[in-house]
């Protein structure tokens, strides 16, 4: 069985109205030419400074996530939110939230970001923290997801979360399947390390996990031009070839994956049944 997966690759700004329009012309044009799956970048609704993000937090019942529920019941496609600000207990910071929404709207699965990027000087001073706007979640818990017809096993992280093998690897004894079958991992991954780390960071998680590693990135420049997202949204199958990159433009990427490939994978190369812990 197999489903078609469309990553929105975009560059948004700091005016929300404006990047949820693009997104819902995109996301029209992806059903529209057959997907099952529409995947977001991270922070795909705002880009710019703290108070804007602050100010741009909605509870799940609300706001930018209503919108996901409303275009994931209307075009009746399953939505994999990137992530939104989440408001928190916190007046002064919020999470950052990953939202899952099957085709009648329904929230299938959240996730609260658990590393956050915090980037330093030599002399310890903050360059670009995280923790500064952002609360850490919990762990993310594998769920299943009904698409065309047909069950997955899946596992939410976002951007960052990449870095932690072990963060995909504990909580497999959990699955009464054994294994993940799709990874998300919407980004707003930078230039500067995209460029190095990337590609070989997904792959290396499609591998090791023998399952598809959806990654959809940003792409562009935002904060009025002082910061640059590296783009190149990716899928990867479970033997770590590369079956969709998007480059750097701004746009949709289709990809078709199966459930055969996770198979294949694991008869020729039984690395996961072969640990020994």
């Amino acid at each position: 069985m197999s489903i078609n997966i469309a990553c929105l690759q975009s560059n948004p700004q700091s005016n929300i109205e404006n990047n949820l329009d693009l997104l819902s012309a995109q996301m029209a044009k992806a059903a529209s030419n057959g997907a099952h799956l529409i995947v977001l970048p991270e922070m795909f609704s705002y880009m710019g400074n703290e108070s804007g993000r602050l100010a741009s937090a909605d509870t799940l019942d609300e706001g930018v996530f209503r919108w996901l529920s409303d275009a994931a019941k209307n075009l009746k496609v399953t939505i994999v939110g990137g992530s939104h600000a989440e408001k928190s207990a916190e007046s002064k910071k919020v999470f950052n939230t990953l939202t899952v929404w099957n085709d009648r709207g329904e929230l299938v699965s959240s996730y609260r970001k658990v590393h956050l990027f915090n980037l330093k000087d030599a002399e310890g001073k903050s360059i670009y923290c995280e923790s500064d706007v952002f609360l850490p979640g919990v762990p993310s818990v594998p769920y299943k997801l009904e698409i065309n017809s047909k069950e997955w096993n899946c596992f939410n992280s976002i951007c960052y979360d990449l870095r932690f093998p072990e963060f995909y690897r504990s909580s497999l004894p959990t699955l009464k399947k054994g294994f993940h079958d799709i990874i998300f991992v919407p980004a707003a991954f930078t230039y500067e390390t995209g460029k190095d780390h990337w590609e070989i960071l997904i792959r290396a998680r499609a591998i090791e996990n023998q399952c598809w590693v959806i990654a959809c990135n940003q792409t562009g420049s935002h904060s009025e031009g002082k910061k640059r997202n590296f783009g190149h949204s990716m899928v990867v199958d479970p033997w770590g070839k590369v079956c969709g990159n998007m480059g750097d433009e701004a746009g949709i990427l289709m990809t078709q994956i199966q459930q055969k490939s996770i198979e294949t994978s694991r008869v020729r190369l039984p690395a996961l049944l072969d640990r020994v812990f």
